[in-house]
């Protein structure tokens, strides 16, 4: 049941007016630095594996990152807390097709990390969640995720990275479904992401790497067929100058969705490495055969990075064949994605980022999908502990089938978020 027009009205005054006298009164207290928190003494490792294609494939040059540990003797402990609250008036906020609905909503999320780094091994745990309330809407919005992840020297040419990740959203937030090309409505899904790596220091200049990962994903809806991935890489990695790696991999993927079986090979080769001091690159080409059709098909990446005085920038672009989870059917996709942040003054960050995508089933090619997703976000530092954020974003997903309407959705919102590192 849709809530009343005057509890909207009054609901929307009074968000508005608790938002911004709280702005006022942050706005006395002192600055006491320009860094939004402490930085971390450590950063982890990527996660096994971490790809840009749903269903994925190695990131190209994806040679083991070297462990960071802490100094000699020493262990650093960390934690950082976010909490954020505010509102946002959203357009079709579950991203329905042919939908125009649009509401108020009050928005309040938490994030809490942890670390432990020693001079042989890093520890992270992590957990979040945020809930979003409509006014107008018989539904909210609701998702959590938590993870661990351990990373181990076992030798002084050996390193273990393991990882795992759970997550609950509706499916068009979910990380693993996010460009699928999918149209999943109004449904909630259950993923689980584990894995491991195995990073081993041949000589000075080669490496070998093994990586092994495990996707599961639950929809709660009959509609779709639950899938589950499981996937092996080797590269064997050789470093050609300080800051320039090439490699060859050889990755398999092997995927169930509902009773359909299906496996994938892919042979690429890659080269990464440092573009002068700021810059830095990678590229990857190869190509994939499925068991489906028998057949190869083209894969790669390219990616380009650079952290300048005052901005950081990055734009990326993948094509590969991956499952399409829900339906059963592989699918061959395009992703590309650019973005930037630039630090304006001492209080103000403004991020602007831009993500493109197109897919169509390999058994009909027919069947297309194209989606582009656009988003930006101000901070304004109130203190050291407090910033005001404030946001907007466009998504839209298109099929050339023409019984499919289009799916379009959009919101901008403004929240009050709290970070501290009480270690």
């Amino acid at each position: 049941m849709s809530r009343s027009a005057p509890d909207v009205r009054r609901g929307s005054v009074r968000r508005l007016v608790l938002t911004f006298l709280s702005v006022l009164i942050l706005r006395g207290l002192p600055v006491a630095g320009q860094e939004p928190s402490p930085a971390p003494p450590s950063e982890p490792l990527p996660p096994p594996n971490d790809t840009p294609i749903a269903g994925g494939y190695p990131v190209a040059g994806a040679a083991p990152s070297p462990l960071r540990v802490a100094a000699a003797g020493a262990v650093a402990t960390q934690w950082n807390v976010v909490l954020q609250a505010g509102a946002s008036w959203e357009k079709n906020p579950f991203f329905r097709p042919g939908n125009t609905e649009s509401s108020f909503g009050e928005q309040a999320r938490a994030e809490i990390d942890f670390s432990r780094v020693t001079p042989l091994s890093r520890f992270g745990a992590r957990a979040g969640g945020q809930f979003t309330r409509y006014e107008s809407l018989e539904r909210d919005n609701y998702g959590g995720s938590a993870g661990l992840d351990l990373s181990r020297r076992l030798s002084p040419k050996l390193q273990m990275t393991l990882a795992d990740t759970v997550e609950s959203r509706w499916a068009r937030d979910s990380t693993l479904l996010v460009d699928s090309g999918i149209y999943y409505g109004t449904v909630r899904v259950l993923t689980n992401r584990a894995g491991g790596r195995l990073g081993y220091q041949a000589t000075a200049r080669t490496s070998v790497t093994v990586d092994a990962r495990h996707e599961l994903v639950n929809f709660d809806s009959p509609t779709y067929n639950d899938g589950s991935q499981i996937a092996a890489t080797a590269m064997l990695g050789r470093l050609i100058a300080p800051r320039q790696t090439i490699g060859v991999s050889y990755a398999y993927v092997a995927s169930l969705s509902g009773v359909a079986r299906q496996s994938l090979h892919t042979v690429f080769g890659s080269v990464a490495g440092g573009l002068g001091q700021r810059w830095a690159g990678a590229l990857a080409a190869g190509a994939s055969r499925t068991s489906n059709t028998g057949q190869w098909y083209p894969y790669g990446s390219a990616e380009l990075s650079a952290e300048l005085r005052r901005a950081m920038v990055y734009a990326r672009v993948a094509h590969g064949v991956s499952q399409a989870y829900g339906v059963g059917r592989e699918r061959e996709s395009t992703v590309g994605a650019a973005g930037i942040s630039l630090e304006i003054g001492r209080r103000l960050l403004m991020s602007v980022n831009l993500g493109i995508d197109r897919s169509a089933e390999l058994d009909n090619p027919a069947a297309t999908s194209r989606g582009v997703s656009a988003g930006g976000d101000l901070r304004v530092t109130l203190s050291r502990h407090f910033f005001l954020n404030a946001f907007g974003s466009y998504r839209l997903r298109e099929s050339e089938a023409q019984a499919t309407p289009d799916a379009r959705a959009s919101g901008v919102g403004l929240l009050l978020v709290y970070e501290r590192s009480p270690l």
